[in-house]
């Protein structure tokens, strides 16, 4: 997916009524057990901060630069 020119990965599994997982600032798994315990009921997805997994890391962005 895109958002604001930047390209982030999102893992997504299962059918049913959208789940959004946000994980904290030091990143998650692609590949969790309770992810496909949540896809067995809902459409869960999970998107990786910018600059985490493979998504892009953000650019002009003077508070992101490291």
């Amino acid at each position: 997916m895109e958002a604001g020119g930047t390209k982030l990965h999102l893992k997504r599994a299962g059918r049913g009524r959208p789940l959004l997982v946000l994980h904290h600032e030091t990143g998650t798994l692609d590949d969790l057990p309770f992810y496909d315990t949540l896809a067995a009921s809902y459409d869960v997805l999970v998107p990786h901060h910018p600059g985490y997994s493979r998504s892009e890391r953000l650019t002009g962005c003077a508070a992101c630069a490291t």
